[in-house]
């Protein structure tokens, strides 16, 4: 549980380090920032892949499956996910803009949400972080 929810954090830190940069890009040092945000997707994609991972394990193992809170759960991450990829996609053509940031903070904020209302099994999330 400890795990899942140090995921989430992470994921939500990096979406606003991603709003963070993008907010103080300037034209004369697109580069330097551009590959600052980057490192923040690369970071974000693998934070949101051990999360997908751990978050299908404790499902698992949960006394919420086949609830509408798994449904739920199993709408929002794929959310994110589509979210994730639409920032990526206009990022690399330079086309991102507030909307794209603002979907996946919203879509990293379900998540945060379910998190925080549904208590899964810490034994499952062990793994992630080795303890």
């Amino acid at each position: 549980m400890k795990n899942l929810k140090r995921i989430v954090s992470v994921v939500v830190l990096f979406a606003f380090s991603v709003v963070g940069v993008c907010a103080q890009r300037q034209p004369q040092s697109y580069r330097i920032n551009d590959r600052k945000v980057s490192v923040i997707l690369q970071r974000l994609e693998r934070s949101s892949s051990q999360f997908r991972n751990s978050l299908n394990s404790a499902l698992l193992q949960s006394s919420i499956d086949q609830t509408r809170s798994e449904n739920d759960i199993n709408t929002f991450e794929p959310g994110f996910e589509t979210a994730m990829h639409q920032f990526r996609s206009q990022f690399g053509r330079h086309l991102e803009g507030v909307a794209d940031i603002e979907s996946v903070l919203g879509q990293a904020s379900l998540i945060n949400g379910f998190m925080a209302r549904n208590r899964l099994e810490q034994e499952s999330t062990q793994r992630l972080g080795g303890s």
